[in-house]
């Protein structure tokens, strides 16, 4: 299969052309995208595929490794050859469905778009500095995500020692073995990771445009406001500087980034908050334990209101808690990008693990709730490539990718999961999410 073309914008069409001179698979996030788990030793560029371990004997002979890993290289040459590497497999279902994918909207990025012609002569084998960086240094979290684990989040490891792992097919999260050692570094511990990112740091730094930091909680660890310091002192006017956050930190904390914030005004190109955000109200509240909405809402518009020229862009991971208020997140969107013009932003990567919350296991009908908020969006002119970004995933939900024997086990497994999540964390599914209350009995009922 190959990309629809006549699904793309002009600029989309010209790079992706560009980009088909190098090969009909190529993605620059091979080469100029990073995310660094430094705790867990663990990189990938572009969220999509999975993290792989950064041995540390390549570490030890280059700090440049936790980008340039050998399997790294050896994913960039299948690409440079026309092959579709297996761990890209989301961009390759967007593309056989006829919808563009993030490969196309890489490769049309500021940071990518205007050298694609490097690549030509590329081997795969060199050792590159990326453009775009993001890096978390710790674990340390106050929030537990319905999907996320232990190895991210310091009160998922508290939960999990407590009451163990839940009993899905999938065991959820139950890998903390009281017998063995943990999966990642504790803040407290040597680091040689985090070691080895601040010898790169300073010959990379020059290289970069977009430099994010996440976690955890960013704004929980000392490193995070180690960089941004170091950020201030080495002035990159063409750098867009990004903090993700929950934005439900005590207020010292907020009050310190505020101020970070603040020291970089004229320093550095862009200074942007990523707020991890995936419904609105108590449904928020619900799929991120330990989130006050009011609150998050509070502090987005501190943000706005106090950094002068601070964007502020949510990070929605759709899943099935995120299905139902859709539309009441879009009208949340126009409300602060009418308020704050050219200062908001958002992305919705679906989520694909724990697949009990993968969107594709609800039954189509659930579309519905996508359907609508496209529908909300067109009429207050929400731009053509953000309406995109719902359609695509309601395409995604209904094209199924499980097979029947896998849609029956991760349904059992969504009721298993939230009746213990209630059990433990004192919620009620059903008060939160009754617009979800056929398909909850339908898992049931299986």
């Amino acid at each position: 299969m190959t990309v629809n073309r006549s699904n793309l914008s002009e600029e989309h069409l010209i790079h992706l052309e560009k980009a088909d001179e190098i090969s009909p698979t190529f993605c620059s996030a091979k080469w100029h995208m990073v995310t660094l788990h430094l705790a867990q030793g663990e990189t990938h560029s572009c969220y999509h595929p999975w993290t792989h371990k950064v041995p540390l004997e390549e570490l030890k002979k280059d700090p440049g490794a936790l980008h340039n890993t050998e399997f790294k290289k050896s994913q960039r040459k299948l690409m440079l050859n026309g092959e579709r590497p297996k761990e890209c497999d989301y961009c390759w279902k967007m593309e056989d469905l006829g919808n563009i994918s993030d490969r196309v909207i890489r490769n049309a990025e500021t940071f990518a778009k205007n050298d694609l012609h490097i690549f030509k002569d590329y081997t795969g084998d060199e050792n590159v500095y990326p453009r775009h960086v993001e890096v978390s240094f710790s674990t340390t979290c106050n929030l537990k995500c319905s999907y996320c684990n232990p190895t991210v989040s310091s009160k998922w490891l508290e939960e999990v020692k407590q009451y163990g792992g839940y009993k899905t097919s999938t065991d959820f999260n139950d890998y903390i073995k009281p017998d063995q050692p943990l999966p990642f570094i504790l803040d407290r511990e040597h680091n040689p990771y985090v070691e080895a990112f601040w010898k790169w740091l300073p010959d990379a730094y020059p290289h970069m445009h977009v430099l994010r930091v996440t976690g955890g909680e960013p704004l929980m660890s000392k490193h995070t406001f180690t960089l941004l310091d170091y950020i201030a002192e080495n002035p990159n006017e063409k750098l867009e500087v990004v903090v993700n956050s929950n934005m439900c930190v005590p207020d010292k904390l907020i009050d310190q980034a505020i101020e970070a914030g603040k020291g970089m005004v004229d320093k550095v190109g862009v200074f942007k908050m990523f707020a991890s955000l995936d419904a609105t109200g108590i449904q928020a509240e619900y799929g991120r334990t330990g989130l006050d909405y009011a609150q998050f809402q509070r502090n987005v518009r501190r943000f706005l209101d106090e950094v002068p020229g601070c964007r502020v862009s949510f990070t929605s991971t759709f899943n099935v808690f995120s299905v139902p208020g859709v539309k009441q997140f879009m009208e949340y969107m126009h409300e602060l990008r009418t308020e704050y013009p050219g200062r908001i932003s958002f992305d919705t990567p679906y989520l694909r693990f724990p697949p009990h919350q993968c969107i594709q296991i609800l039954p189509n009908e659930y579309s519905s709730y996508l359907e609508e908020a496209v529908d909300y969006m067109k009429s207050v002119s929400f731009p053509k490539l953000t309406i995109d970004k719902i359609d695509r995933l309601r395409d995604y939900m209904i094209n199924k990718t499980f097979t029947e024997e896998e849609l029956t086990r991760y349904r059992k497994d969504f009721v298993i999961f939230v009746d213990e999540h209630d059990k433990r964390r004192d919620t009620n599914f059903l008060e939160a999410f009754p617009e979800l209350e056929g398909f909850y009995k339908l898992c049931q009922n299986i």
